[in-house]
């Protein structure tokens, strides 16, 4: 078998990604249609073409075009269904933040019109999901609480902890330490965006007055090492994305590159993949050619991913036990196109371009702002 197939057919658990990230780009312009709400442009071609540093400002048109129950339970259905068509995806715990929908729907209304969609693609693919809803770090600490509050209040089996995102600019986590506090006491499980555009000092506090057990990102940690020591020690998962972050570093330069070799553990997510114009498939084909990791470490990673996970250990145990069988039969024939055999095809520096890697040529507009 071909490497890189091998790479997007590998089954896999996905921890970081979100729900208004992950948003079709027809889908975005029906939908905006459907609420009467502007665009820069209605071609599906451009719409995710955008200056980088209005990454937020695209999140935020994405989750503006999500109105209503139906828009919901298709969003998370579609979500799900191009997960598992280009990488094989069998279980994802997904990031939401409630605050974010300019929705008039309740907490518990849009909850189940998302339950609804995860239904219906563990019907039709297999697929199982679980949610973690997101504080987002604009909002106030008592903005905060009262999702949180809601969160408990509403308890689904599908909720498995919360999560903290936006810019780390935005507000130390400290001041979210009630709201995780209750999320803990309510038995959920506790990640954070941390360290990502913020300190590693920010990575301790998640830690230890959070109570988080796994980051998401991380990777300022590296300009700690005592730090690093503690983490691989305590066996802390990252998780972490790679296409996204290369637009800062370049490949070769890319911090995940140094986590690994430094012996944290790490699980690789899609972030938000039609706006970083990839999917999880890739995410793994960008790691194990940008890196030179063979079948073992990415084996090893994509096992992380159920080890990571909140599901409880028979869960686990299943789950790891059917991605071994599913690789084993992919592996029996061997593979071919290794790492190695890439770099024959390109020598510059990895930060000089962006390459699409499912043809090896440079992408060169991936970053042009739109024009009317």
């Amino acid at each position: 078998m071909d490497y890189r197939q091998f790479l997007q057919k590998l089954p896999k658990a996905e921890l970081h990604i979100h729900l208004n990230g992950t948003l079709r780009a027809t889908t975005l312009i029906e939908l905006a249609g459907k609420h009467d709400v502007p665009l820069p442009t209605t071609d599906p071609g451009r719409i995710y073409h955008f200056p980088y540093t209005d990454f937020f400002g695209m999140l935020q048109i994405a989750s503006s075009v999500v109105r209503d129950a139906d828009d919901f339970s298709r969003i998370t259905y579609e979500s799900l269904e191009d997960g598992f068509k280009h990488a094989n995806l069998k279980y994802r715990e997904m990031f939401f933040n409630p605050t974010l929908f300019p929705s008039k729907l309740s907490y518990p209304a849009m909850l189940d019109a998302m339950l609804d969609g995860i239904e219906s693609a563990e019907s039709d693919y297999g697929v199982r999901c679980n949610l973690i809803p997101c504080v987002y770090r604009g909002d106030s600490a008592r903005e905060a609480l009262e999702m949180v509050e809601a969160v408990v209040s509403n308890r689904r089996d599908q909720i498995v902890g919360i999560g903290m995102d936006g810019p780390e600019a935005h507000g130390p986590p400290e001041r979210f330490v009630e709201a995780f506090q209750l999320a803990g006491k309510a038995g959920l499980g506790r990640t954070a965006h941390s360290s990502e555009d913020g300190p590693p000092e920010n990575t301790v506090t998640c830690l230890e007055l959070l109570g988080c057990d796994r980051i998401d990102h991380g990777y300022s940690v590296l300009e700690d090492l005592d730090l690093v020591a503690r983490m691989r020690d305590e066996g802390i998962f990252f998780n972490v994305v790679i296409r996204a972050w290369s637009k800062y570093t370049g490949f070769n330069n890319h911090p995940v590159k140094e986590m690994v070799k430094r012996g944290l553990r790490v699980t690789i997510g899609s972030d938000d993949p039609p706006i970083q114009h990839g999917d999880l498939g890739l995410e793994y084909v960008d790691a194990a050619y940008a890196f030179n990791w063979g079948a073992e470490k990415m084996i090893e990673i994509c096992m992380n991913g159920i080890d990571a996970s909140w599901l409880d250990d028979d869960d686990k145990r299943r789950m790891r036990a059917d991605f071994m069988a599913e690789i084993n039969a992919m592996q029996a024939d061997g593979l071919d196109n290794l790492p190695k055999a890439f770099f024959h095809y390109f020598r510059g520096p990895w930060w000089s371009v962006k390459l699409d890697l499912r043809n090896l040529r440079p992408v060169a507009d991936e970053l042009k702002p739109l024009q009317d």
